[in-house]
């Protein structure tokens, strides 16, 4: 039975990644709770799930939009397993940075590949919570807003990339 769910999990988590790689962000959201919640880099790890407001969806869904349209051909591989109501999801993330402006970095044409790790928690089938990081600084470091000799993520290497 156990196996069972952890397998539906895996399913609904893969479902979510190819919404993602597609920015189908109504898909995305039917495999989510309507408290999803993600806690990673940027943001408020003791934030605790709710059902958010309707400006709170907007703006997380213009996030979610601006973020996967600032990449083309994105394509991510991932290695997933589980227990309970817990996944592991190890990825690498691949794609051309060709679209919008991601997180302030003007399209630069380059193409980027890093690797990230999550934990998700499911409730009936739907993912609820999720912790991920990833590695950043590569990644900035591959679409030219850092020195490639960074090996920190601080204000002075922004001021240094200007």
């Amino acid at each position: 039975m156990e196996h069972d769910q952890v397998q539906t999990n895996i399913a609904c988590w893969r479902r979510m990644i190819k919404a993602a790689q597609e920015c189908d962000y109504d898909t995305f959201k039917e495999c989510a709770t309507d408290s999803y919640i993600c806690h990673g880099p940027g943001k408020d790890i003791d934030e605790e799930p709710k059902v958010k407001t309707q400006e709170e969806e907007a703006a997380t869904r213009k996030a979610f939009e601006n973020c996967f349209s600032s990449f083309s051909e994105m394509h991510f591989t991932n290695e997933m397993f589980g227990s309970g109501d817990r996944v592991a999801n190890y990825w690498i993330c691949e794609g051309l940075h060709d679209g919008g402006p991601y997180r302030g970095v003007a399209p630069s044409g380059n193409r980027v590949r890093f690797s990230g790790i999550a934990i998700g928690r499911f409730e009936n089938g739907r993912l609820a919570e999720e912790w991920e990081y990833w590695d950043e600084i590569t990644m900035y470091q591959q679409l030219g807003a850092i020195p490639k000799d960074a090996t920190t993520l601080l204000p002075s290497d922004w001021e240094k990339a200007e």
